[in-house]
């Protein structure tokens, strides 16, 4: 490559020595002596001088900004190219072709410096865009660079990590004004202790880009009464409100959240309500209410009537939603009914008498269909009808039933000459996974549907590419297998429970050993279907073998780790992380190493620990979302009190754009309840729904429930047990028949006294599912939950135990059935079979951190209180 003239100005020689030779060997003149030489009238002085200078690199910077202030205006423009070059990065040691680009940027117009910015990007020369950011007047043009570095800052760091040249990481951080930079580089300066100091300088200042970096450093110190403080002076009401939720008080948040300007009217009502129930505002709850059911029954915008509607909801109001939902059209009622645990009254709202649907009530109901779809109306009054109908006793697990209407769908459909049988066969087989088999059975046999396009669409539907091939090694395997048995087969990899667990496992060893049996060239491509199956429903033990094959390479290590590490195999998943090339990518991943660090906890290293923590928080940048998934590995590894200060960092450094927002919420609600601290539980509870934006009726009543009963609980804390009684009974009868009652509910009951409370509660919550039972005989998950709310609450085990072993014989691959099982049996004392069942329920739910959870509590717990 050619050399540059910025080169050629500094090429002189001595007798064949090079300027860098020749400095070396000789002792350096001082900056003084260069002045004179660099002001010479000399050619080859000055040009000496300024190679020398140039040689000097950043150590020369002061000296040439002193030089461009000189009153020798030759002097000054020579000093001034020579710091200009320094400053951009032309040093000696900087590579020929970075020079070439670097030169081009002086004086270049904007569109070129943009162009020459991207290529540095694109060759990843971000230390380059870092100095010409500094050197940049133009505030487009430096908005435009700061961009990119601020995107490439946490891979920009880890060389100088890996060099542990910690000032090069802080100078970069510094550069960093975008919100997860501040947060990256408030992070660093607490793990270097320099935190307090920097907080202590920049509450001096008041411009935007110092409050800006001031409330950064305050989030991630974490002292909760202080953020508060600070940002309600500053005027960051959000964050002042998100503070006070943290500690426990949810009306700054609900008060912030009005006065936003962001809320619909209904949304409005609602959150005065909430603060005039926080307050002890009877009254002013009253009339919020009366407004809420007024908009829902009589507004005439649809937008304005369903947050009404789901408001009465949120607010856990659930005798003026029955009223909204009888005076609302069909979806309104049975959605009601069946959140409110009212499935008796539903079969009456379909239309069907006793419960039962006779033969004469489906022949009205297809010929109706058929007028439907005669006028091209494929979504109509009846179809909705029918959907919900299958909806609702596939649920109830009566699927004959569904079979029944689905066959006589399909037979409708057909013979109106449509051409979507296949589109509807494979949506019955999704929604309706057990009631379909035999429905779409009967298509492929007795109307020659073509059984491949079906499970290829049925796949790629899923998202599951392996149920083809699964189908297609099935017929290899056992050629005998009639089409109803193969539907099952398929869609027992769904988790549809359509198989026996004996015949299952011997299903996953057969297709685990074909891989494991494979040819080399042959054997990952077969191994990546069988991944893929397994996404949808698998054994993790046999998942985790799967990993170990050589052909998966570096991840196998991380998978496998993962799955060891979740089967309670510590050592062997810590020996699988640290067997990776210490060149991958796993030794700088904050989120990995973190993984490493509680590994090297759990076999007993804690100083390796440490260490390793200290790593990843370098790496990872103490941002929200590597606190997040920090958060999650000490959840799965039952350490529930870091758990939640890790949640609680998370929340504080999260900015608006951060997805994992509710999640972390949910979590920190959950860990808040399992460490019994009920008044930021109920703060939680009662906030939850700002931030999930998947909001139905059901999700909202339950979250209502969390709410009353978390208050009820503090309330009883504080010794107000009258006031904590109304609430607690208020709560129960929110959601009488869920079992969502047994997680905490009945337990805490017990635990803080209120004996007689707990058992007239419990007994009607029972009374209520029996009953439930008795008018569907098929519900097995009614049975589960007879089944886990008795062996929770401690009474009626002989029936619970009665009702859990129906459910397994329905379904018998269940991962909640089996840990229900697990509990009663607990419950009983049995601590064997309990720990034996709760780890067949791991092994089908490994992602399940609670059934996990069930697992440690079962094999060294004590056995649940009278």
């Amino acid at each position: 490559m050619k050399m540059t003239a910025f080169l050629l100005l500094f090429s002189l020689t001595l007798g064949g020595v090079s300027a860098q030779e020749e400095v070396e060997e000789k002792k350096q003149p001082t900056f003084e002596v260069l002045h004179l030489a660099l002001a010479s009238d000399d050619f080859e002085k000055r040009n000496a001088a300024g190679q020398a200078i140039w040689l000097h690199g950043e150590e020369a910077l002061d000296f040439l900004h002193k030089l461009e202030s000189d009153s020798d205006p030759e002097l000054a423009v020579r000093a001034a190219r020579i710091r200009y070059k320094i400053r951009c990065g032309i040093l000696p040691d900087t590579p020929p072709e970075i020079v070439e680009i670097l030169e081009g940027y002086q004086g270049a117009d904007a569109v070129a410096k943009e162009r020459i910015a991207k290529q540095l990007k694109e060759g990843g020369h971000y230390e380059y865009i870092l100095r010409l950011y500094s050197l940049e007047e133009n505030e487009d043009i430096k908005m435009i660079l700061r961009k990119m570095v601020n995107d490439s800052i946490p891979n920009l760091i880890q060389k100088f990590i890996a060099e542990d040249n910690m000032s090069e990481v802080g100078k970069l951080l510094r550069f960093a004004n975008d919100f997860d930079g501040l947060i990256r580089y408030a992070s660093f300066l607490q793990l270097q202790g320099e935190l307090d100091e920097e907080i202590s300088r920049l509450k001096e200042f008041e411009d935007l880009d110092s409050i800006s970096r001031y409330l950064s450093c305050l989030r991630v110190k974490g002292d909760l009464p202080l953020l508060k403080k600070e940002a309600t002076r500053l005027g960051d009401l959000k964050l002042a409100a998100l503070a006070a939720l943290l500690m426990g008080d949810p009306i700054p948040l609900h008060e912030e959240r009005l006065a936003s300007g962001e809320l619909e009217v209904a949304q409005q009502i609602l959150m005065k309500l909430l603060i005039a129930r926080l307050k002890g505002d009877q009254e002013g709850e009253s009339k919020k209410a009366a407004s809420l059911v007024k908009i829902a029954t009589e507004s005439i915008d649809p937008s304005e009537r369903y947050f009404a509607r789901m408001g009465l909801y949120t607010a856990g109001l659930t005798e003026e939603a029955g009223e909204v939902a009888s005076k609302g059209g069909f979806n309104e009622s049975y959605e009601y009914l069946v959140f409110l645990d009212q499935d008796e009254k539903v079969p009456a709202l379909l239309g069907i008498n006793n419960f039962t649907i006779t033969n004469r009530w489906l022949k009205e109901q297809m010929a109706a269909l058929t007028g439907e779809l005669l006028q091209e109306n494929d979504e109509g009054e009846v179809m909705t009808r029918l959907r919900t109908v299958c909806f609702f006793y596939e649920n109830r697990g009566d699927y004959q039933t569904v079979s029944r209407l689905l066959s006589g769908m399909l037979d409708v459909h057909r013979a109106s000459g449509k051409e979507e049988i296949i589109d509807l066969c494979v949506y019955y087989l999704s929604a309706f996974p057990r009631g379909s088999l035999a429905a779409v059975a009967r298509e492929v046999n007795k109307f020659k549907l073509h059984f491949g396009e079906l499970i290829q669409a049925h796949g790629e539907n899923l998202g599951r590419s392996s149920l083809l091939w699964l189908w297609n090694e099935s017929k290899e395997i056992d050629p005998d297998l009639t089409t109803l048995e193969t539907l099952s087969l398929l869609n027992a990899y769904v988790g549809a429970g359509t198989l026996s667990f004996e015949e299952f496992q011997k299903w996953n060893e057969i297709l685990l050993n074909k891989v494991k049996e494979a040819e080399p060239d042959e054997r990952y491509r077969l191994a990546a279907r069988l991944q893929n199956l397994w996404a949808g429903f698998g054994p993790a033990s046999a998942i985790h073998e799967l990993f170990e094959i050589p052909e998966y390479g570096e991840k196998r290590f991380v998978a496998s780790s993962w799955y060891a590490s979740r089967l309670g195999r510590y050592e062997e998943a810590l020996a699988l992380l640290e067997s990776a090339d210490p060149e991958s990518y796993l030794n700088t991943s904050g989120s990995i190493l973190y993984r490493k660090g509680l590994l090297l906890q759990k076999n007993g290293q804690p100083e390796a620990a440490e260490e390793t923590f200290m790593k990843a928080q370098l790496y990872g940048g103490g941002v929200s979302n590597f606190c997040f998934f920090n958060a999650r590995y000490q959840n799965s590894y039952g350490q529930e009190e870091e758990c939640y200060n890790e949640l609680v960092k998370c929340i504080l450094r999260s900015s608006k754009e951060f997805r994992y927002l509710p999640n972390a919420m949910r979590l920190l609600l959950d860990r808040a309840v399992s460490l019994k601290k009920w008044k930021q539980a109920s703060a939680l509870a009662g906030s939850y729904h700002l931030y999930d934006e998947t909001q139905n009726s059901g999700g909202l009543l339950l979250k209502a429930y969390e709410y009353h009963y978390t208050h009820g609980l503090a309330l009883l804390e504080e010794g107000k047990k009258d006031e904590a009684i109304a609430v607690l009974e208020k709560s129960h009868a929110m959601i009488p028949a869920s079992g969502s009652l047994a997680d905490y509910f009945f337990p805490a009951l017990r635990e803080y006294g209120l004996d007689a409370l707990h058992d007239r509660l419990c007994q009607e919550t029972l009374a209520l599912m029996r009953r439930k039972i008795e008018v569907f005989p098929t519900d097995h998950s009614a049975k589960n939950t007879f089944a886990w709310i008795a062996s929770r609450a401690n009474r009626n085990l002989s029936e619970a135990e009665e009702m859990i072993t129906l459910a397994l014989k329905d379904d018998p691959l269940s991962p909640a059935l089996m840990d229900t099982y697990a509990e009663v049996k607990f419950a009983q004392g049995d601590r064997k079979t309990a720990v034996e069942w709760s780890k067949r329920a791991v092994e089908y739910d490994i992602e399940d951190d609670a059934i996990r959870g069930q697992l440690r509590r079962f094999k060294s717990g004590a056995f649940p209180q009278p």
